[in-house]
C-alpha cells in the first residue's frame, strides 16, 4: 500500500478510536453494557469488516470448525473491551467497574505457586480482548509490570500513556519501535530478577531469522521465543494465561507453570517451549475464537490467506 494511503488509514483508524474514548466520558458506568451493544451493532453492520473476520476464522480453523455466530461474538467482545477501556480512561480502575467485570478463577493458585519460586513470573497472554487489563487486576495483589509497544503515531502514543497512567498500579515499560532484542532482554531480565510478574504477549509474528518456527492451528508461523529465553536465563516460571468470557464476565485462567533450563540443546528447548504455548493457544482459539483481537490484523490475515504461514510482502 502506498505510504499516503497508509497514513490516511492510520489517521482514520486511530481517529475513530480516540473519538469513541472522548465520547465515553459522557457515558455513566451503568451504561457500559448498553454502549458495548451499540458498538457491536454498528461494527457488525459494516459488511467488509464482518466478511473479513468470517473469512479469516474459516481459513484458520477450517471449514465447518468455526463456532456458530463466532464473528458476532468477536464484535460483541470488541464492543465490551472498547466500552470498559473508555470507562478506565476517564475514571480509573476503582470507579470504572473493571474489578466487578474481570476476576481470577480458581486457577489463581497456579500464579501464586509460580510466584513462590522467588524468581519472578513470566505471564504469557496473547492479544485477547482486555488482555492489558489483567495487569491492573494483578497489580492490586502482586508486583506487576506490563511490556507494551511504543506507537509510531504520536497522537495514539499520547492516548496510550494517559490510559496506562489512569489505570495506575501496574507499571508499564514501553518497548521502543527502533529497539532491539538485546535491550529488551536486559530490561525484562532485570524486571524478573526484581521479583515482578512480567506480562508478555507472545503472539506477534516475526521473520524466520528472528524467531522459531511453530505450528498454530496447522499453520506454520514464526514467533520470537522471548518467554522461553527469559525463563532459561532467569529461572523464572512461565504461566500461560487466557481469558474466559462467561455471562458478560471475564475470568483470568492460568495454566500450570513451566520452567526451562539453559542446560542442553537451547534451540530445541526454545522451539519445544514455544510449541507448547502455541498448543494451548490453539486450543483456546478453537473454543473461543471471538476473544482474539487479531482477526483483522493485516499480518495475521496474510498467514491465514497464504495457507503456509508466510507473512505478506
Amino acid at each position: 500500500m502506498p505510504r499516503p494511503l497508509r497514513q490516511i488509514r492510520t489517521v482514520l483508524k486511530y481517529g475513530t478510536l480516540h473519538r469513541l474514548l472522548d465520547l465515553s466520558r459522557l457515558i455513566p458506568v451503568s451504561r457500559t453494557k448498553a454502549t458495548a451493544n451499540t458498538i457491536q451493532s454498528l461494527l457488525t453492520s459494516v459488511a467488509p469488516l464482518r466478511r473479513r473476520v468470517e473469512k479469516n476464522m474459516e481459513l484458520a480453523l477450517g471449514p465447518g470448525n468455526v463456532p456458530v455466530n463466532a464473528s458476532a461474538d468477536y464484535f460483541h467482545k470488541l464492543g465490551m473491551w472498547v466500552s470498559h477501556a473508555g470507562q478506565i480512561y476517564h475514571r480509573g480502575i476503582r470507579d470504572s467497574g473493571l474489578m466487578d467485570w474481570m476476576i481470577f478463577d480458581d486457577s489463581e493458585v497456579m500464579l501464586k505457586e509460580a510466584l513462590s519460586q522467588g524468581k519472578g513470573v513470566i505471564f504469557a497472554v496473547p492479544h485477547l480482548f482486555a488482555h492489558e487489563m489483567t495487569g491492573a487486576i494483578m497489580a492490586r495483589k502482586y508486583p506487576t509490570v506490563g511490556l507494551a509497544r511504543e506507537s509510531k503515531y504520536a497522537p495514539h502514543m499520547r492516548v496510550k500513556l494517559r490510559y496506562y497512567n489512569t489505570a495506575g498500579e501496574c507499571k508499564v515499560i514501553f518497548r521502543p519501535r527502533r529497539g532491539n532484542v538485546a535491550s529488551d532482554m536486559r530490561i525484562c531480565t532485570r524486571t524478573l530478577r526484581e521479583g515482578n510478574i512480567l506480562i508478555i504477549t507472545p503472539d506477534l509474528l516475526t521473520g524466520s531469522g528472528d524467531g522459531v518456527e511453530v505450528d498454530l492451528l496447522e499453520h506454520r508461523i514464526n514467533l520470537r521465543p522471548g518467554i522461553v529465553s527469559l525463563s532459561m536465563v532467569t529461572g523464572a516460571p512461565v504461566v500461560s494465561a487466557f481469558l474466559r468470557w462467561e455471562h458478560d464476565r471475564v475470568l483470568i485462567h492460568c495454566h500450570k507453570f513451566e520452567q526451562y533450563s539453559r542446560v542442553g540443546d537451547r534451540a530445541l528447548t526454545m522451539s519445544t517451549g514455544m510449541q507448547n504455548w502455541c498448543d494451548l493457544f490453539s486450543e483456546h482459539l478453537r473454543q473461543d475464537p471471538g476473544s482474539w483481537s487479531f482477526w483483522l490484523d493485516r499480518s495475521w490475515s496474510g498467514v491465514w490467506q497464504s495457507g503456509n504461514g508466510d507473512r505478506p510482502k
